[in-house]
């Protein structure tokens, strides 16, 4: 349950329910929530982080303020 840092294995074109986050370590990461980002970024850095209690996971973008919730897929 470390933080996991990245980037998205191509850009990132925005979030929403549904979406799926290839990063270039090989992870698969399924976002489970509302939240929205409508940026077009190439090569961003990520951050995935858990929760401090349960078994959530939450995406957060560099320089962004939104925070998705995800589940790991891959």
């Amino acid at each position: 349950r470390e933080p996991v840092t990245a980037q998205p294995d191509g850009s990132l074109s925005g979030s929403g329910k549904g979406r799926q986050f290839p990063t270039d370590n090989g992870q698969v990461w399924k976002q489970i929530d509302d939240a929205a980002l409508s940026a077009k970024l190439t090569s961003p850095q990520v951050r995935i982080t858990p929760s401090i209690m349960g078994g959530a996971w939450y995406l957060s973008v560099e320089g962004y303020n939104t925070r998705a919730k995800v589940e790991r897929v891959k």
